[in-house]
């Protein structure tokens, strides 16, 4: 038979188009544990979502026994592409080594206020992470360097129970997320200034 199939039914992996067999049990908590192994065996990179939507944070975050790693980075004006790019890098070296414990998402800097509200009036500078049980209406906050390293401890701690969570302001419920925009991969740009003969013309109609 072809690729060994012999009978049914019959799961086997594909990388590159070679088969190889899977022994492992068949609930879903054994076939998605197997998958992520496979992953980061492989070295496949981990997705980091930003969060643009309503939906998308039902999706990763809001699911019964989800726990989420979302990260608050500065406001594009402040990091420019280059800086942002870098704490997404790190992210995502963070959430390879953890996807299967974790989904891995972002914003920018109070693109998500009624979020950051819930989460204790989050955040007194960026970037920083945030670790959130939704369904246990928890969360904890990193309070160190948002680096590599840093991030792997904090997330490895909260699931140790080393570092203290705390619970949403409200109920879980609060836990919004509303529609942004999101990122072009560029740098920001200013708004334009207003023409300095504009607030002539307003000085000179109040003289008259």
């Amino acid at each position: 038979a072809e690729h060994g199939v012999e009978g049914y039914p019959t799961l086997k992996f594909f990388h590159r188009g070679q088969p190889a067999p899977y022994e492992g049990g068949r609930s879903t908590e054994d076939l998605v544990g197997y998958a992520m192994d496979q992953l980061e065996r492989l070295g496949v990179g981990a997705e980091v979502l930003q969060l643009t939507s309503a939906e998308q944070w039902r999706e990763a975050c809001l699911k019964k026994g989800s726990l989420c790693a979302v990260a608050f980075l500065p406001h594009i004006l402040d990091s420019g592409a280059e800086g942002r790019q870098a704490y997404l890098e790190t992210l995502k070296e963070v959430a390879k080594k953890n996807r299967r414990l974790y989904r891995f998402v972002w914003s920018e800097a109070e693109a998500q206020p009624r979020l950051q509200q819930a989460l204790d009036a989050c955040c007194a500078s960026y970037p920083t992470l945030a670790a959130v049980s939704a369904d246990k209406g928890r969360f904890a906050l990193m309070r160190d360097a948002f680096d590599e390293k840093h991030a792997a401890a904090f997330v490895g701690g909260v699931l140790r129970g080393a570092i203290r969570t705390h619970p949403v302001r409200g109920s879980a419920s609060s836990l919004e997320v509303v529609a942004a925009d999101a990122w072009d991969g560029k740098d920001g740009e200013l708004p334009p200034d207003e023409p300095l003969d504009a607030y002539d013309d307003m000085q000179l109609d109040s003289e008259l």
